[in-house]
């Protein structure tokens, strides 16, 4: 499968306006937000400044009469969970069935540039409600609950409780880099029946097998090789679900958002919506909706970013995705640059080590390892320019968050490539899912034109960039104040992340101004 780029060959004549803009950008925007604070600090003299700006932007859509009904209804997640059950199930028999081209099968095609490449996206604007109607685990969920959609008594599960050393991130964690390193490894983009695999080894087999053993949906929380970043992805999303009010969830007995009712299931996820502050963990599934009482469950649209400092209750385990969701995203787009190839044959011959070992090696060093070594670095300084008021854990962790627009964006630019450019294969594989010859809907022959012009697309990905950049900055300012204090050290604080951002953002830049070269 080939893997084309938006652009010429090592044309920078977008990059550097893009890096001037970010650099000439960083003073005037801090200057602004410094400006802005010191303003509304003042006219809420005594008022937390979190607490204004969380109060003012909030809109509940289950306040729509129809939308609320809706999500109400038990049958709701299931007429999701079974298409995309239907979907995948069609995945993995053109997989292991099919023709073992990845450009003509249904596996490969809709897998990694349909689903992986619009996944990203429903992270960004609509939290996790993906996990909501995911098939991957839905057929777990079902065999636990003993039913489809309503809610029963007993389940069929040993009903363990995860053990409490592995409740964290370090489980999806590794699962990813495992996941990742396979994708680049194995070449699953051009593999139909590695795919399938995959989907049944890494996700189905497992998430039944655990879902048969503990609790709720365990899987989803504490061993999903996506769910970590799922979770932290998530973070950045206008939407979220919380309770309405504090008071009417103290005075509530029953917390049947947390135990079930006979309305609904308890939290699959093991959380609960009065203490819940960010969106990691909820999976939008609605249960608490349909099981409260009180109606004291809120869908709000908010602004973007709103969770990334509000950390406090988030530890290193989730930090850690963060930092490396930076290197995977930067090492993923190296290794499909024609320059990546030269310096990896120069490695070999330097190494004498085969070609698997030194892309092996080079993805644990460059995704993995340097970005941790770096960022902790990075966090010292930082910590000691802004004064030692906080812990170096704190720092890491703290302004980890705020780098996660920077990860992102390079993702969502990263994936625009594979569904604008290559994504219209899917129209022929519609007609031809198994690549047997067949014909359904007269489209197996149709040769597809790109979605968007290359410059354009290059265009948007830079935009991306520079706009996931900006974000970051203010993100990593509410960070500074909230570690250092206000005025000078807050700034202090932050310049030495800024020059990590700058750094990241004209890595992701210049990686996209480079040829793309050709992938098995």
């Amino acid at each position: 499968m080939e893997h084309g780029h938006a652009g010429g060959a090592g044309d920078f004549s977008l990059m550097v306006p893009y890096l001037i803009f970010i650099i000439l950008a960083t003073p005037v925007l801090v200057w602004l937000l410094a400006r802005r604070a010191r303003r509304r600090d003042i006219a809420n003299a005594g008022a937390s400044a979190e607490n204004q700006q969380d109060g003012r932007f909030r809109y509940d859509l289950l306040r729509i009469n129809w939308l609320r009904r809706l999500l109400k209804m038990r049958g709701f997640q299931f007429a999701l969970q079974l298409p995309s059950a239907l979907i995948f199930l069609l995945v993995i028999i053109a997989g292991i069935w099919g023709t073992s081209l990845g450009d003509k099968n249904f596996a490969t095609v809709v897998t990694w540039l349909i689903w992986w490449a619009v996944i990203i996206f429903t992270f960004l604007f609509l939290s996790r409600t993906w996990c909501m109607l995911c098939p991957l685990v839905s057929i777990a969920e079902w065999l636990q609950r003993m039913k489809l959609w309503g809610v029963g008594k007993r389940v069929f599960s040993l009903n363990r409780k995860w053990p409490r050393r592995l409740r964290n991130f370090w489980v999806p964690t590794a699962f990813f880099i495992v996941l990742t390193w396979m994708y680049l490894f194995l070449g699953l983009a051009s593999s139909p029946l590695y795919t399938a695999l995959v989907t049944l080894i890494l996700f189905i087999v497992p998430a039944i097998v655990v879902s048969l053993i503990f609790q709720r949906r365990t899987f989803c929380r504490y061993v999903c090789p996506i769910g970590g970043i799922i979770g932290a992805y998530s973070m950045t999303a206008p939407l979220e679900l919380r309770n309405s009010s504090d008071e009417v969830c103290r005075s509530c007995k029953q917390k049947s958002c947390y135990r079930g009712s006979e309305k609904g299931y308890g939290c699959p996820m093991f959380e609960l919506p009065q203490t819940m502050e960010t969106n990691t963990y909820c999976v939008m599934c609605t249960e608490c909706i349909k099981t409260c009482p009180n109606d004291n469950i809120s869908l709000n649209v908010r602004p973007f970013l709103s969770d990334l400092w509000k950390t406090k209750k988030l530890g290193f385990d989730v930090a850690a995705i963060v930092v490396i969701l930076l290197g995977v995203t930067v090492f993923q787009t190296l290794s499909m640059v024609e320059p990546w190839t030269d310096a990896s044959n120069a490695m070999i011959q330097a190494t004498g080590l085969g070609e698997n070992t030194v892309l092996t090696l080079s993805y644990l060093a460059m995704a993995v390892i340097a970005p941790m070594l770096i960022f902790a670095l990075w966090s010292l300084i930082t910590r000691g320019i802004g004064g030692n008021r906080a812990s170096l854990k704190a720092v890491f962790i703290g302004f980890s968050f705020a780098f996660l627009p920077i990860a992102l964006s390079s993702h969502l630019a990263h994936n625009l490539v594979h569904f604008l450019e290559e994504g219209t294969a899917v129209v022929p594989v519609l007609s031809d899912p198994l690549g047997w010859g067949w014909n359904l809907f007269g489209t197996a022959n149709l040769i597809v034109e790109p979605l968007l012009h290359p410059e354009s697309l290059r265009v948007i990905q830079m935009s991306l960039i520079a706009i996931g950049y900006l974000g970051a900055v203010y993100v990593g300012w509410r960070v500074a104040r909230q570690t250092f204090g206000e005025g000078l050290r807050a700034i202090a604080g932050l310049a030495p992340m800024l020059v990590l951002m700058i750094a990241f953002a004209g890595i992701n830049l210049w990686l996209l101004s480079l040829p793309m070269g050709m992938r098995e």
